[in-house]
């Protein structure tokens, strides 16, 4: 079974846990079904989703279209097998690829975006130097997996 991976992150009293789950897709395999609802489970809980969709393929999963809601950043990975939007929904969406760090930037600054927001939702004015700090902890982690699926 799919282990989520972890990343925790205490930034000026806020707790931030940024986790990479199992993949959402049609499986008859009962260990796969159970990561997925787990992975289904978190989603609900969090108060800010990425959702990673392969921008080369043709349909999107019915659960995966479900998640996205105002407050999801959709990243359409694959922009370097196909560069245009393959597919569109309410929501922020960025074109990337991750193979080939491209657009990165662009996700990292709607992240910012995003976070910003939940903290004035929450009437909370102490976000210092967050964002600068979330930066680098999401450039250092992107550039690790990178090297991870380069090697």
């Amino acid at each position: 079974m799919y282990k989520r991976q972890e990343t925790y992150l205490n930034i000026d009293g806020y707790p931030v846990i940024l986790a990479d789950t199992a993949g959402i897709r049609d499986t008859k395999n009962e260990v796969e079904k159970k990561g997925i609802s787990l992975a289904l489970g978190q989603s609900k809980e969090a108060d800010l989703n990425i959702v990673v969709i392969d921008n080369s393929s043709k349909s999107v999963n019915d659960e995966i279209k479900k998640m996205i809601n105002k407050d999801t950043i959709v990243l359409l990975n694959k922009s370097d097998v196909q560069d245009k939007q393959n597919h569109k929904f309410d929501a922020d969406t960025v074109l990337a690829s991750v193979k080939e760090n491209k657009n990165i930037d662009n996700l990292i600054k709607k992240i910012k975006e995003k976070l910003i927001s939940i903290t004035t939702d929450k009437d909370t004015n102490a976000f210092g130097d967050f964002a600068k700090f979330l930066e680098q902890q999401l450039n250092e982690y992107i550039e690790k997996e990178i090297k991870k699926k380069l090697n």
